[in-house]
């Protein structure tokens, strides 16, 4: 029998400052907030998995494990891109040279970090 992504699930230190800017990002309400802190984030509909910041007690010590790509829907690339540079996002060079048509944005508070990916090519 096969299984569906539900949800994904990131520890965080401070798991509302957390899901505050992803909620931005991703143009997601956060439906969710249980009395142990944690905040969940769920597409309009209900169309993929949901994200969950859940509270852990000790601060990141280490690089991050786990980027999620974004890609824009209703607008150009370019236009996210700057949608997403006046949230507070800042352009980092993932490495790619000029091997492909991705440019990468990380928002410093909103851990994990993401890439903003233009796919039109």
């Amino acid at each position: 029998m096969a299984n569906i992504l539900n949800q994904i699930v990131i520890g965080s230190h401070d798991p509302g400052a957390q899901a505050a800017p992803w909620a931005q990002i991703l143009g997601w309400p956060v439906i969710s907030q249980w009395n142990d802190g944690s905040f969940r984030l769920e597409a309009p509909g209900g169309a993929g998995p949901r994200i969950l910041f859940e509270p852990v007690p000790d601060s990141k010590t280490d690089k991050n494990r786990l980027r999620l790509d974004v890609e824009p829907r209703e607008v150009t690339f370019e236009q996210q891109l700057e949608r997403l540079l006046a949230l507070g996002a800042r352009h980092v060079d993932i490495g790619q040279g000029d091997a492909g048509a991705t440019t990468s944005a990380t928002r410093p508070r909103a851990r994990p970090a993401f890439c903003g990916r233009d796919t039109s090519n």
